[in-house]
């Protein structure tokens, strides 16, 4: 529920993006927000936020439910980690067109960030860890929505959203790491091309080019979608296309039951 709920607030937000003309870095981005809006949800509960402390000790990349998306139709498919892992190591050239499977490289860099800012803060001996995951959280999200808002109306790519993060997290007076982490996470994921070396601090000079691109000719592959993103209005193809599309589609589902 709240993945769909986080569709249709980027679809407010950014109301040419869901249009299937965009190219498919885009159509991640909002698979991805599904996914991050569930992530930010548990993250703004308090009993949620000291469970998963509690679970991982206090290490975003110990196994916790935090990260598991989809939980019950990854185990209805056999899978440990729900249907996707926000804690992954996928890159931009692993991936394709599909946009689930291009959603995880930017939510997996956005659940690294996450882990980074949380672990520099944390001062267990002056206050919780819990608090302190909580306002990580709390920040995470209003970082990652203002990037969003600030991207291009269309053709949005993860470059364009990294470098705004990039520009908000300076605006906001937040220590160089918090930028060096940002710049490394998508560095490594292929979304920038940082042209200095990761160890030195992030240089605001200037922005930062993609590492990899779409073609100029790429199409969305949204086979695997439901909901939202394989609604008519926003494929902008003909009835006996759609009808195809989403025969495939049905199909793809009960080879996978």
């Amino acid at each position: 529920m709240s993945h769909e709920a986080g569709h249709a607030v980027l679809d407010a937000l950014k109301p040419g993006w869901l249009n299937f003309n965009n190219p498919p870095q885009t159509g991640g981005l909002h698979e991805s927000f599904g996914d991050l809006t569930a992530i930010f949800l548990a993250l703004s509960q308090h009993d949620q936020v000291e469970a998963v402390i509690a679970q991982t000790k206090a290490n975003l990349h110990d196994k916790t439910f935090l990260a598991d998306l989809a939980e019950e139709f990854g185990l209805a498919l056999g899978r440990p980690t729900g249907l996707r892992n926000a804690d992954n190591d996928l890159k931009l050239s692993e991936v394709g067109n599909e946009v689930h499977a291009i959603s995880q490289v930017f939510t997996g860099a956005i659940y690294d960030i996450l882990a980074d800012i949380f672990a520099f803060e944390r001062k267990t001996a002056l206050r919780d860890d819990a608090t302190t995951l909580y306002e990580v959280g709390q920040y995470m999200l209003s970082l990652v929505i203002r990037a969003l808002v600030a991207a291009p109306a269309t053709g949005a790519t993860f470059a364009h959203v990294a470098n705004q993060m990039l520009n908000i997290a300076f605006s906001d007076g937040k220590p160089v790491q918090y930028r060096n982490f940002i710049r490394n996470r998508f560095t490594v994921r292929e979304v920038i091309v940082s042209p200095v070396p990761l160890a030195e601090d992030h240089d605001m000079n200037h922005e930062h080019n993609p590492a990899v691109t779409d073609s100029g000719n790429a199409v969305q592959n949204r086979q695997g979608c439901c909901g939202t993103m394989n609604l008519p209005e926003f494929l902008d193809i003909r009835d006996d296309e759609y009808n195809e599309l989403k025969k495939a589609s049905d199909a793809k589902k009960r080879a996978a039951a």
